[in-house]
């Protein structure tokens, strides 16, 4: 697995690219929340299009859902945009989504880069 970080002025852009699971996702989010920014920013930007989730079990999302509480109390107005192009990125993204529904974030999932560049870019409220 491999993958990129960039930081922007109000956001940040993962883009994965190869195989990986849950623990890799944490060790992503890891680097994410660990960076000063991570307080100041307004939205995390997902591309997974090259990305091929190795599923261990049907709970395999609660690990990042699990990780991503603590970071939610510090950055309570966040978005997360992911990006998808597959069915099963798709259900990767909703079963996530599913697990961080009583968090603060809004997230959304995209079939479009372009699109979901403007969601994150409109105001949170």
């Amino acid at each position: 697995m491999s993958h990129t970080i960039e930081w922007k002025d109000n956001g940040v852009h993962i883009k994965y690219i190869g195989n990986l699971g849950a623990f890799e996702l944490t060790e992503v989010d890891s680097e994410i929340y660990g960076n000063e920014m991570f307080e100041r920013i307004k939205y995390m930007f997902y591309d997974l299009r090259d990305m091929t989730f190795i599923k261990d079990s049907d709970d395999d999302m609660m690990i990042p859902a699990a990780f991503d509480k603590t970071p939610a109390g510090w950055n309570r107005s966040l978005k997360q945009a992911f990006v998808v192009n597959t069915k099963e990125q798709l259900e990767i993204v909703e079963d996530y989504m599913e697990q961080i529904k009583d968090l603060p974030w809004k997230s959304a999932f995209f079939h479009d880069k372009e699109k979901a560049l403007a969601w994150v870019n409109e105001p949170l409220y």
